[in-house]
Parts: structure tokens; sequence; C-alpha cells
């Protein structure tokens, strides 16, 4: 959890180098934290009794386009998520920019997710320090 959190302490800082082990926990968190948030809604719209709250919470999921809680979720962690990516390319030694790959049609989400899985360079780089952990 401690990374989880940490990502949100450097909220919107893209300097730096982020640890492959900072990158994925938080990425798993986030995932995890994703999935609560989807359920309240799911368990609105299949197991309530309530004809009405459905009917409120369905107008509420079509107009946004996603379940009003999860999309609040997501907004909160937009900017953390692409910061922590962008630190995590860093270490690497690949410009932030690097993230936009994945708008490449087929091969971009592949080649990004690759590029998050190589193991940090040892030592500085021109992004600062190696991450201690």
């Amino acid at each position: 959890m401690k990374w989880y959190f940490k990502a949100f302490r450097q909220y919107a800082d893209f300097g730096g180098r982020a640890s492959r082990k900072e990158y994925w926990i938080f990425t798993l968190c986030n995932f995890i934290a994703s999935i609560i948030f989807l359920l309240p809604g799911m368990l609105i719209l299949n197991y309530s009794g309530n004809p009405g709250l459905v009917t409120a919470y369905g107008h509420a999921y079509y107009s946004i386009g996603t379940d009003p809680v999860y999309g609040v979720f997501l907004l909160l962690t937009l900017i953390p998520t692409l910061a922590i990516a962008v630190r995590r390319l860093h270490d690497i030694s690949k410009n932030g920019w690097t993230i936009l790959v994945v708008f490449v049609p087929f091969i971009g989400g592949i080649w990004l997710l690759i590029l998050l899985l190589t193991k940090g360079k040892p030592g500085e780089n021109k992004y600062g320090p190696a991450p201690t952990e």
C-alpha cells in the first residue's frame, strides 16, 4: 500500500524515476480499487428490487458513459497514473512522451507494456538517480 500512496504524494510529479515494483504495485492496487468502485453499481443494476433506483442509476450511467462512482475514481487517478508511467519510462532512459506510443494501432499498447516491464537502468541517468527499491 505504501507504493500506492507514494504515487498520490507525487500526484503530478512527472520528473524522476519509478521502479518496476513501484509502478506495478500501484497498477495492481488501482485494478483492485476499480473492481471495488464498480461493484456497487453492478449490484444496484442486477440485484436491486427498487425499480426507481435502477432507473435513476441507469440514467446516470448512460448519460456519462460509465458508472458515476467509477467515473469519479478514474478522474482522481488519471494524473497519478500518467505521472507514475512517465517516471517508469524515465527509469529505462526513455522520454516521457514515449507514453504516446499507446496510440499506435495494433502494436502501441504491446510496445508500451514491454517498455513498462523492462528492467530499469542501474545508476544515475539524465532523469535522476536510480530508485532505491
